[in-house]
């Protein structure tokens, strides 16, 4: 190969989309169900998982995974402590959660890969991958933590 001009197609990034990514849960046999126009939802790992498409001025992979079970209120400090140990010690997920009417907190994960200038099947694949592998570590350390 003399210049990029030599390289195969697919090897070149082109962008993302809600068909690619289906066509990539499909080709790993990963049992998904549509959530809107631009996301699947799915199971990883024993955790809920939703992955969806943002596309626009900026085009994003947006991987969420949420804790099976809700944390009661009064344990807010403690994962206060383990969000921060988290993000000390990680780079991805992002660990955030909301409180119910009931007091209680639902726990998620967030990882976000932007490609605006597109991906390669391989860039993508290994996006989707380290977005799943990544919050599914931090959900069974939520887990062991919490108790499920």
């Amino acid at each position: 190969m003399s210049s990029p001009a030599d390289l195969p197609a697919s090897d070149w990034p082109y962008p993302i989309s809600i068909g690619r990514l289906r066509a990539f849960a499909q080709a790993q046999g990963f049992a998904v169900t549509p959530v809107g126009r631009n996301g699947l939802r799915g199971v990883w790992g024993a955790y809920p998982f939703e992955l969806a498409i943002r596309v626009g001025e900026v085009s994003v992979l947006q991987v969420r995974g949420s804790f099976a079970h809700p944390i009661t209120a009064a344990r807010e400090s403690d994962l206060i402590g383990f969000a921060n140990d988290w993000h000390r010690e990680h780079i991805w997920p992002t660990v955030f959660w909301s409180s119910d009417a009931e007091d209680r907190l639902t726990v998620r994960t967030l990882y976000v890969a932007d490609f605006s200038g597109g991906a390669t099947d391989e860039q993508f694949a290994e996006a989707v991958n380290l977005g799943l592998a990544t919050s599914g570590q931090c959900l069974r350390a939520l887990t062991a933590a919490f108790g499920s």
